[in-house]
């Protein structure tokens, strides 16, 4: 017999996504204010969101965005429409971006629920969404550091697959939410098309033509947007081949399970992986969950691969969907066992599912010191790329900056600098190692991990002939021209000053 505590949950919780739309929406806020609140200001990917803003801050002026700059990331068309809207608030660019990326990974965790609401196991969803947020991962590598392209394009692909479970081989909405999520990232260009063969093998009501109109439909508004951009349609493709090939990413099919395994490692513990694992042992003998689900699976490994057979860089964050279905197939394993009939299958498998949540809540404690850790160190990576802008804001120093070229800094500050200053990334010039014959430098107070860039003592630069123009707690910004030379006598009270910077 249920409890009643049970029922109340279970109907608390029974979320219709074309039905309970607003309060959907509502669950989507609430759940990116509470992380938002306790997060704080999270650091994003400097790379690319530095571009992406870059690019955002040319569109709203009217300028065709200039994406063609070495060492940028690949030209998302919505991840270009995410940075003009951030873009939009100025010096709080980088605080707007992470709002609309919170909004994305609390959408990740609503679809989970749903998901579970449509399968009539709502708990399903829940002990998913739980185990996904409670990696530590997924806040601290997916949310924080993150690109704005994965967490929007995994939550319009969840919100796609709650759409069919709700209504199977409904066709037109679930079409048009893949065919959104494949302008953030191309590998969803498979599912899509997989999804249309599906509906149209049942003969639903949807039209082929229609179906393959919105198969196409992403492709094809990046090919147009790769071919106003820079006159090639297929730019995205060749430059994201290029670039993995520059910088030694791994490519090719031969990478894939590797990085795969080391990805969901770095997620789950060995328990919860073995209970994934037969979480879709126990489905696919018995089909508890709906066939779309397994499916669903197989083609995020399939997405995943295609990405390693088109020579492009095989990354595990490509590989959030298979993280997302492991997470759902463990939560399947811990609660799933309340379906079956009594009987010794029920008792095995429930007994299982206690150890593992018993397992679980043993290593809690260390688990949420490591969060707490990981979040303390977070906090500071925030406060880095912010500052960064704090100290290019003053006319002075833009005006010092632009009496002395040029500007140079590590490769990674480039293209958050150049937003902070409206200039293009091209005219600043990249600077790995050593220390610069002259103009002005922006480098790191010390060295960190977000930027990956070296740090010099202070001391270093004055001897090199540079005056200290502009100081942080993060950063520092030195010139060598002819407009500081006269200030020569100044150096060494300057050096005395900022020898304490750490290195």
């Amino acid at each position: 017999m249920v409890p009643r505590w049970a029922k109340r949950i279970r109907r608390s919780l029974q979320l219709r996504p074309t039905r309970n739309l607003p309060a959907l929406c509502t669950g989507v806020l609430v759940v990116a204010l509470l992380g938002r609140a306790t997060l704080g200001s999270l650091p994003l990917n400097p790379v690319d969101t530095g571009f992406t803003l870059d690019w955002g801050h040319e569109l709203l002026h009217g300028h065709v965005p200039d994406v063609r700059v070495n060492g940028a990331a690949t030209p998302h068309p919505l991840s270009i429409a995410f940075g003009a809207f951030a873009a939009s608030a100025g010096g709080g660019a980088l605080d707007a971006m992470q709002d609309l990326l919170t909004i994305a990974a609390g959408a990740v965790v609503v679809a989970l629920v749903a998901i579970g609401r449509t399968v009539r196991s709502p708990l399903i969803g829940v002990a998913a969404a739980v185990i996904l947020v409670g990696s530590g991962q997924f806040l601290f590598t997916n949310l924080a550091l993150a690109t704005p392209s994965d967490l929007p394009a995994l939550a319009a692909v969840l919100a796609a697959l709650a759409l069919e479970l709700e209504r199977p081989r409904r066709g037109y909405a679930p079409l048009g939410l893949l065919a959104l999520a494949g302008l953030w990232r191309p590998e969803v260009w498979l599912l899509s098309a997989a999804y249309a063969i599906y509906c149209v093998a049942a003969d639903t009501p949807a039209r082929p033509r229609n179906l393959a109109f919105l198969v196409a439909l992403a492709p094809a508004i990046w090919a147009v947007s790769d071919l106003v951009l820079t006159g090639d349609p297929l730019y995205s493709l060749t430059y994201t081949r290029w670039a993995a090939a520059a910088v030694s990413r791994p490519t090719g099919v031969s990478a894939v399970p590797g990085v795969l395994w080391v990805t969901l490692s770095e997620y789950f513990s060995t328990p919860m992986l073995l209970a994934a694992g037969a979480g879709l042992a126990i489905d696919l003998r018995t089909g508890m969950l709906p066939r779309v689900i397994p499916m669903w699976l197989a083609l995020a490994v399939a997405g995943f691969t295609a990405t390693g057979a088109a020579a492009l860089p095989v990354l595990g964050r490509y590989a959030l969907p298979v993280v997302v279905a492991t997470a759902l197939y463990c939560g399947f394993f811990v609660v799933g066992w309340w379906r079956v009939e009594r009987g010794w299958v029920r008792r095995v498998w429930g007994l299982a599912a206690a150890s593992l949540a018993v397992l679980l809540i043993a290593g809690a404690p260390g688990r949420i010191d490591h969060l707490s850790s990981e979040r303390v160190q977070v906090d500071e990576l925030g406060r880095f790329d912010r500052a960064l802008g704090s100290l290019t804001s003053s006319p002075r120093v833009k005006l010092l900056i632009a009496r002395c070229p040029p500007l140079q800094t590590s490769y990674q500050i480039v293209p958050l600098l150049a937003f902070d200053l409206g200039t293009s990334p091209q005219a600043i010039t990249w600077v790995n190692e050593g220390i610069p014959g002259g103009g002005t430098v922006v480098e790191p107070a010390r060295s960190q991990s977000l930027f990956e860039a070296p740090s010099y003592p202070a001391r270093s630069f004055v001897e090199h002939g540079y005056a200290l123009v502009a100081a942080n707690r993060y950063w520092l910004a030195f010139t060598q021209c002819s407009c500081t030379r006269e200030r020569h006598r100044a150096r060494a009270p300057l050096a005395r000053r900022y020898d304490g910077v750490p290195s």
